[in-house]
């Protein structure tokens, strides 16, 4: 019992020795308040950051603003450039070619073959022109050197969505190869009885082209002078012309057409006069990697009847750039005469550097009759190098 008692004697010492060494706060004394400068410091700090991301905003409000101003500044220069690029724009081809030519008459030369300009563009929505100066190096006989040469001038009219006026100096509206640009020919020149029956390609008058949409037919109907590039009329009557074209589609590919065309023209005046008619069909179009041309013509010329067609078929080369090609064409001019027939098979291949850039290689096998008009020309196989640029 006085064990237990010593025991709860010694707990209540410990326990009055340790409240006695504790803090005690009487009720007069005042908590210690907080450091109100700090507070405060940390309170302007605060508002200063406040001010300083107003600045920010009102910064990046200013620059966003004058962004968009630039932008739009830039989008109307864009505008007025690209309007100014359609309303007239300058563009042409130069060919450079060597060949050897085994004809009697027949050259191993480089000459400069075409160089072309052309200036086009629009007036209007509904108006446009286009002019083309030639500086080509010319044949015997047909002038001293190189000379530059008006080739095309028109102004094309617009009627309403599907038709339209040409008038001027153009190319005449018949089969393909006539109109086909001479840097999209294959071989780098057009069948021989396109050249003999229209030498110039092109001639002074009018040409009426409707067309509805890509799958509709495109219907060209034409008045020409009859007597080719810068040159008056010889006679009173004026040469009318029509082509109609039908495209037509294999499977998914819709890249092909037919056309029929005829031309009814007369040169000269008197007895002298000559009927130049022309009646014409051909088809175009290409499936995967091959393509195909091909023409008919016959009909008057220089008083005889005569006859002509041309077939080729090309075929480019895997993935690469490159297409090779075979061509064969001929010509009759004077289909009551045997002996004075043209034929020619041309073998190439072209690779294209870029869009604008092109390698042609072409050999050329002739047999020409022993009547032909321009047997010394012809007579003869030839080869020719040629790189054409674009620009």
């Amino acid at each position: 019992m006085r064990r237990h008692n010593m025991f709860t004697a010694i707990v209540l010492g410990l326990l009055v020795f340790a409240l006695g060494r504790m803090p005690y706060a009487g009720a007069d004394e005042a908590v210690t308040p907080p450091d109100n400068s700090v507070m405060q410091r940390q309170i302007d700090e605060l508002k200063q950051k406040l001010a300083d991301m107003d600045e920010l905003k009102a910064r990046l409000t200013a620059l966003e603003d004058q962004f968009k101003g630039t932008q739009t500044a830039q989008k109307k220069t864009e505008e007025a450039r690209a309007k100014e690029a359609k309303e007239r724009k300058i563009t042409g081809y130069m060919q450079l070619r060597y060949r050897g030519d085994n004809a009697p008459d027949g050259k191993k030369e480089f000459l400069v073959r075409r160089v072309r300009t052309n200036v086009q563009g629009d007036l209007s929505p509904k108006t446009a022109y286009r002019i083309e100066l030639q500086s080509d190096a010319k044949e015997k006989g047909l002038g001293t050197g190189s000379k530059v040469q008006l080739r095309t001038a028109y102004i094309d009219q617009k009627l309403s969505q599907a038709c339209r006026l040409r008038f001027g100096q153009t190319v005449i509206p018949f089969g393909y190869e006539l109109e086909t640009s001479v840097p999209a020919l294959w071989t780098g020149e057009r069948a021989f009885f396109m050249d003999r029956l229209f030498p110039d390609q092109r001639d002074i008058g009018a040409d009426f082209q409707w067309v509805k949409d890509k799958q509709s037919p495109i219907v060209n109907l034409g008045l020409f002078n009859g007597t080719l590039i810068n040159t008056s009329e010889n006679n009173s009557s004026i040469d009318p012309m029509a082509r109609v074209t039908i495209p037509f589609s294999i499977g998914n590919y819709d890249n092909g057409s037919v056309a029929i065309s005829y031309y009814d023209g007369r040169n000269g005046e008197g007895p002298s006069a000559t009927d130049r008619i022309r009646l014409g069909g051909g088809a175009e179009g290409s499936y995967g990697p091959w393509a195909f041309m091909g023409e008919y013509v016959t009909g008057k010329d220089l008083g005889a009847d005569m006859r002509g067609w041309y077939a080729q078929l090309g075929r480019k080369i895997g993935k690469t750039p490159g297409t090779i090609f075979a061509k064969y064409d001929t010509y009759d001019e004077n289909t009551n005469v045997s002996g004075n027939e043209f034929n020619r098979w041309d073998a190439g291949y072209f690779y294209d550097f870029d869009a604008r850039t092109r390698l042609t290689l072409v050999y050329e096998l002739r047999d020409v009759g022993q009547g032909f008009s321009e047997r010394s020309k012809w007579d003869g196989n030839a080869a020719y190098l040629q790189l054409q640029v674009k620009y």
